[in-house]
């Protein structure tokens, strides 16, 4: 079986996400095992690209699943061919004890006393705002052929390195990276719309929820006396726990008389000292370091002791918190995500082979494997019937 190290160089948009919409591959690198020099080709020289794929091949790469994303999207790549696959980052991942998180093509080449990546483009280009479709081909194709040369030479003695024990296991990882690519390569369509509703909605509950707060502490004779962030550990706990809470406020103190500023408000910076006396004492062994301070988050206040009208505060709070994370977490962060990274109305997040020490998988950007039923509900299938 013939054997291909490949490797995509692409814009820079969002790291290089391949399902950014902004970005676009610029130069693409094959380099056989057998042959002394690299291929290089443009994203438009499609077909040469597809006959070197015509029977089945090996294709070697670090962090591979990022360059098959860019073959796919040109159309080069397709999974469903009979093709092998061997990811370098995973290899040494797995070979090194699960202890290096995402290593490095750097570290990886130094560990085998291999030379480095070639500095210039990224310090001469990238490092100074210049994207990689206005770097010069030829210095482009450099980078792109010292990559691919490193790439294969640690591919060598990755495989002088891998004992018996471990073949079959780096042979089952590589092949569950095909199916966990096209997983991020098509992502999980998110209703935006319906979810941003969703979060308009909470919204209002909190403010409920917040006035009813306010008139709790009100009748429990401990008014809260400025705008408090509930989002605030400092601020919570001198409601609940007792303290002195101070702020800055910006007092107006005339006019500016002269200058490019002549006219306009003078404001001078003043500082309120609020105490609290507390409604609950807290729990031993909350203490923060910031000296006075207590814990405030879920599983502290459900430790909480007090009178029915403490509790009911403090079931408040923990509603609360639940709704706005919610909010920020999911319902608005994840069509903020999308819109961010420009994709296509689906999530495409990434699955993790080379993250966690004890090798199981795991998920960011956004963490597919948590998503709350709140957030799940607003996930449809595309080839549903309308």
């Amino acid at each position: 079986m013939i054997t291909y190290i490949v490797d995509v160089e692409c814009t820079t948009f969002q790291k290089g996400n391949p399902h950014s919409r902004k970005n676009k591959p610029v130069l693409v690198g094959f380099r056989s095992l057998e042959e002394p020099s690299a291929m290089i080709f443009r994203p438009d020289q499609v077909e040469q690209m597809i006959k070197l794929l015509e029977v089945p091949v090996r294709l070697v790469g670090f962090n591979i699943k990022f360059d098959l994303h860019w073959l796919q999207r040109i159309g080069v790549y397709d999974p469903r061919a009979d093709h092998r696959i061997w990811d370098c980052q995973l290899c040494d991942f797995v070979l090194g004890h699960q202890q290096t998180p995402y290593p490095s093509l750097d570290s990886v080449a130094a560990k085998y006393g291999l030379g480095s990546k070639l500095d210039t483009v990224r310090t001469e280009y990238w490092d100074k705002g210049i994207d990689t479709d206005q770097i010069p081909v030829s210095i482009l194709s450099e980078y792109l052929e010292k990559d691919l040369e490193l790439t294969r030479q640690v591919f060598l003695k990755q495989l002088e390195d891998v004992p018996e024990d471990k073949r079959i296991l780096i042979s089952l990882m590589n092949q569950d990276l095909v199916v966990l690519q096209q997983m991020e390569y098509y992502g999980l369509y998110y209703n935006s719309k319906a979810s941003l509703e969703e979060n308009d909605k909470l919204k209002r509950s909190i403010s409920a929820i917040e006035s009813s707060l306010l008139a709790a502490f009100e009748a429990l004779g401990s008014p809260i006396q400025h705008s408090i962030n509930w989002n605030s550990n400092d601020e919570l706990s001198c409601v609940l726990y007792g303290g002195t809470h101070i702020i800055e406020k910006k007092v107006p103190i005339g006019t500016y008389k002269s200058g490019a500023k002549c006219g306009q408000p003078r404001f001078k910076r003043v500082e309120y000292k609020l105490p609290y006396d507390g409604i609950v004492d807290p729990i031993k062994g909350t203490e923060l370091k910031k000296e006075g301070y207590y814990k405030t988050d879920a599983p502290t206040l459900a430790k909480l002791k007090g009178s029915k009208e403490v509790k009911a505060i403090l079931s408040l709070l923990k509603e609360r918190a639940e709704k706005e994370k919610l909010c920020g977490t999911y319902l608005e962060a994840l069509p903020k995500l999308i819109e961010d990274m420009d994709w296509d109305g689906c999530l495409h997040g990434q699955y993790n082979q080379s993250v966690a020490v004890t090798g199981r998988l795991s998920a960011s950007k956004p963490n597919l494997q948590n998503q709350p039923l709140e957030a799940k509900q607003f996930i449809e299938s595309r080839f549903r019937d309308d």
